[in-house]
C-alpha cells in the first residue's frame, strides 16, 4: 500500500481541503505584505538575509545564565517579545528573579547533586506545568500533567539533581496544550556540570555564553503583523504542526562571528514536529565536525561526523573546529534533504511552493569567521566513562507504535487516561524495552520520564539511517551514551536498555510518549508506575 493511498484511508485527504485552519498553518508565508514581515521575507531556503546578531544567552535577560543559590519563581506570562526585526510579537515566557536580576527563559545552570528549589506561579489565563526533562527526580517533581496549576495558583518544586553533567531541559506538560504552550514561547535548557564537563571546558578553553553556546532550534509561523500563527485541526493533530521561519534562540536568520578555534554547541531540536538533518556546508561542501554529547551529557569519545538527524526533544553537542578556515569565510549551519517518511510528503497537494516541509533543504544559521587567533589546544581523545547497563537475565519489554486508527495515534493500543497506568516496572530492576514502529506511520520521537537509557541496536533501519550508522548494531554516534529520547523510524526496531533503580520512597508515577507535540497532545501518551 502507497503512503497516499494510507493517508485517503484514514480519511485525511478531505481534511486537507475541508479546515481552514490547515490554510491558516501552510499559507501563513503567502500572507505577507510590503513590510517583509511575513515568512517568506525570512525564507531559509535561501543563503541570503543572515543579517541578525544571534541572541547569546549571557548575564539575565532571554536565555540568561542563572545558577541558583535561593529559592527563586518561574513565572509563565504572555508578554510582548522582539522576534522578528523591529516587531513585537505576543509570546509566552517563564519570568524569573533572582540576585536582583531579571530572566526570561533563563538557562538554568547546577552542578552535579546540587539542590534546587523553584515555585511555579501561574500567570496564564489556562493550567500550566514544568517538566524537567531528562532530570531525574521523583514523581511530584517531574512536571505530570495531574499536577498541572491554574490561573494565579502556584506549585513547589524541591529537588536535587543526580544526573551526570550535560545539556538538559525544561518545557511545559500541560495535558492537550503542550505544543500550544511551547509554540509560543516556553522552554529552555538545564545545564549540569560536572568534573568530565570541567575536563573537557579545560582542555579546550570553553567559556559557556561565548564559545560554549546553547542553540534552541525552532520552526514557527508569524502573519504579516508579525504574530505567531498557530492553529490546529485533527489532519494536524495527526501529522504535527510545521513553520516556515527558522529560529535559533528566538533570532530569525542568524550570523554568529566566531574566532579561528575550537567552539562546542549544545543543539537543542525544541520545534512541535519538524526533524533536522545538521550539517556544515561551505560553498556546498560539508564541512566535518565531532559529535561529543547529546541528551545524557558527554559521549565516551569523540565521533567524527558531517551529518546527523536530531528529531524533537533530542539534544546533540557538537565541536567545530574553525582553525582550518580563513577570515572572511562564511560557513552555514543546513538541514540537509531527506525521506521524513511521513504521509504529507507523500500527499501531492500539499506541495506548494511556500510550504517548508519536513525533509526540505534549508539553512539554520550562519557562522562568519572573524577573527584570526593563536589556539592550538586538542580535543581529549576520551571525554567520559560510560558503564554499558548489565543486561544479564533481563526481560525484554514489547513497545508497539501501531498506524493511527482514525488519525488517532496509540502506543500499545492505549492512549492517555490521566488516572490509567497501562506499564508497570519493579523498582531496581533492568529491562530492555523493543519499540517498533508500524510501517506506514511516522517518525517518532520516543520519550521516556526520569530514567536514562542506553540504545542497543537498530534493526531494519531505512538506508538514511543505516547508512550513518557506526557499529554492527546499526547505532548511530548519537545513539551513543545515556539517552532519554530516540527516534523510531517508520518500520524500524529500537532495542535500549534501562535500569529502574531508584531511592524515591513509594511507588512512582511517570510518562512514556512520544515528543512531537500534536501527537503527545492527542494522546500518545501512556502512564507507567515504578513500583
Amino acid at each position: 500500500m502507497k503512503r497516499r493511498d494510507f493517508l485517503r484511508l484514514l480519511g485525511l485527504g478531505g481534511i486537507v481541503f475541508s479546515t481552514s485552519a490547515t490554510g491558516l498553518i501552510l499559507n501563513a508565508c503567502n500572507d505577507s505584505n510590503e513590510s517583509g514581515s511575513g515568512s517568506m521575507a525570512y525564507d531559509p531556503r535561501s543563503e541570503e538575509g543572515f543579517v541578525n546578531m544571534l541572541k547569546i544567552p549571557g548575564e539575565d535577560g532571554l536565555y540568561g545564565f542563572l545558577e541558583p543559590e535561593v529559592p527563586f519563581e518561574m513565572k509563565p506570562r504572555q508578554m510582548d517579545a522582539e522576534i522578528l526585526p523591529g516587531m513585537q510579537t505576543k509570546s509566552y515566557l517563564y519570568e524569573a528573579q533572582h540576585q536582583g536580576k531579571t530572566f526570561y527563559n533563563p538557562i538554568i545552570k547546577i552542578r552535579k547533586d546540587d539542590a534546587l528549589d523553584i515555585t511555579l506561579v501561574n500567570q496564564l489565563d489556562e493550567i500550566t506545568i514544568i517538566h524537567w526533562h531528562g532530570l531525574e527526580v521523583a514523581h511530584e517533581d517531574d512536571g505530570h500533567p495531574n499536577n498541572a496549576v491554574g490561573p494565579g495558583a502556584s506549585y513547589n518544586y524541591n529537588f536535587s539533581v543526580p544526573n551526570r553533567g550535560g545539556t538538559y531541559w525544561y518545557h511545559p506538560h500541560p495535558d492537550k496544550l503542550v505544543g500550544e504552550q511551547s509554540y509560543f514561547g516556553l522552554g529552555s535548557f538545564f545545564i549540569v556540570e560536572d568534573d568530565e564537563n570541567i575536563a573537557l571546558k579545560d582542555a579546550l578553553d570553553l567559556e559557556l555564553g561565548v564559545n560554549d553556546i546553547p542553540l534552541i532550534i525552532q520552526d514557527r509561523n508569524f502573519n504579516d503583523q508579525g504574530q505567531l500563527v498557530f492553529e490546529t485541526n485533527p489532519m494536524l493533530q495527526t501529522l504535527g504542526v510545521l513553520g516556515d521561519t527558522i529560529l535559533v534562540n528566538k533570532t530569525v536568520k542568524p550570523y554568529l562571528d566566531v574566532d579561528t578555534r575550537i567552539y562546542r554547541f549544545r543543539i537543542l531540536n525544541a520545534s512541535n514536529s519538524r526533524i533536522y538533518k545538521l550539517s556544515l556546508d561551505k560553498n556546498g561542501t560539508k564541512i566535518p565536525f565531532l559529535i561529543v554529547g547529546n541528551d545524557g551529557g558527554l559521549l565516551d569519545k569523540p565521533y567524527e561526523a558531517t551529518e546527523f538527524f536530531i528529531d524533537i526533544a533530542e539534544r546533540v553537542e557538537i565541536l567545530i573546529d574553525f582553525r582550518g578556515h580563513e577570515v572572511g569565510d562564511d560557513i552555514y549551519l543546513k538541514s540537509g534533504f531527506f525521506d521524513p517518511m511521513d504521509p504529507l510528503v507523500d500527499n501531492m497537494e500539499y506541495n506548494r511552493p511556500n510550504t517548508l516541509l519536513n525533509g526540505d533543504e534549508f539553512y539554520v544559521m550562519k557562522f562568519n569567521v572573524k577573527n584570526q587567533r593563536n589556539y592550538n589546544l586538542r580535543v581529549p581523545e576520551t571525554l567520559s566513562i560510560i558503564n554499558p547497563i548489565d543486561t544479564t537475565g533481563a526481560d525484554e519489554r514489547m513497545i508497539t507504535l501501531p498506524n493511527p486508527i482514525e488519525g488517532v495515534w496509540f502506543i500499545n493500543n492505549f492512549r492517555f487516561e490521566p488516572n490509567e497506568v497501562p506499564l508497570t516496572v519493579n523498582r531496581n530492576t533492568i529491562e530492555t524495552w523493543r519499540i517498533e514502529n508500524a510501517p506506514l506511520a511516522m517518525p517518532h520521537p520516543m520519550h521516556i520520564h526520569a530514567f536514562q537509557f542506553q540504545v542497543l541496536e537498530r534493526i531494519n533501519s531505512p538506508d538514511q539511517v543505516s547508512k550513518l550508522a557506526i557499529d554492527s548494531s546499526g547505532r548511530l554516534p548519537t545513539d551513543m551514551g545515556w539517552k532519554d529520547t530516540v527516534m523510531v523510524w517508520p518500520g524500524e526496531i529500537v532495542r535500549y536498555a534501562i535500569n529502574f533503580s531508584t531511592d524515591y520512597a513509594g511507588d512512582q508515577l511517570y510518562l512514556f510518549h512520544c515528543h512531537i507535540l500534536e501527537h503527545e497532545d492527542q494522546g500518545m501518551m501512556i502512564n507507567y508506575k515504578v513500583v
